[in-house]
């Protein structure tokens, strides 16, 4: 865990050992550094934050098509094992959540922002947008968020079968 971002803080000795396994399991899935995932609080319908750990560097990871992402409901690409359940890494990032990660890094004064025309910018790649996995979509089209040029998330509503390289993935699992 970072120690650089608040929410875990707030997190039992119980709960702190179930986001760090979390995380280990997600950087070794997606072969990607531990420090790139950390914690996003979302209000839930209850009024109780719900946690989830999601991938919150960069760019996300370029996995294709929503339709290639979604392709095979139990794919072994997007699932994960934690404390004997099986996780699908794509139905928690959703608009919600999506929201308050890129509301939780203005916050924290990231600079530039994930998935902003300013990040994209500075490591010279494409504007990228994350395919929103779980919202539902239609035969057609699905969603995908990104960072408009104010600085705040937008979602936007589009072909399931684009495979541009600016589309990317963010696994996410919520915290039981």
């Amino acid at each position: 865990m970072d120690p650089n971002k608040p929410v875990e803080g707030l997190f039992s000795p119980e709960q702190r050992q179930q986001v760090e396994a979390v995380i280990t399991a997600l950087a070794e899935k997606f072969e990607r550094p531990a420090e790139d995932f950390s914690v996003v609080l979302v209000e839930s319908v209850e009024g109780e934050p719900r946690a989830v750990v999601m991938l919150t560097a960069g760019n996300g990871i370029y996995k294709g098509s929503y339709n290639a992402v979604m392709a095979n409901k139990n794919s072994d690409d997007f699932m994960l094992e934690i404390d004997g359940r099986q996780v699908d890494t794509r139905t928690a990032m959703t608009w919600d959540v999506y929201q308050a990660f890129i509301n939780g890094e203005k916050v924290r004064g990231t600079n530039p922002l994930p998935d902003s025309p300013q990040l994209a910018d500075q490591n010279n790649q494409p504007w990228t947008e994350t395919w929103l996995t779980g919202e539902p979509a239609d035969d057609f089209n699905a969603y995908s968020g990104l960072v408009n040029l104010d600085g705040y998330p937008n979602y936007v509503w589009g072909p399931r079968d684009y495979a541009d390289d600016a589309l990317r993935f963010r696994p996410a699992v919520v915290l039981e």
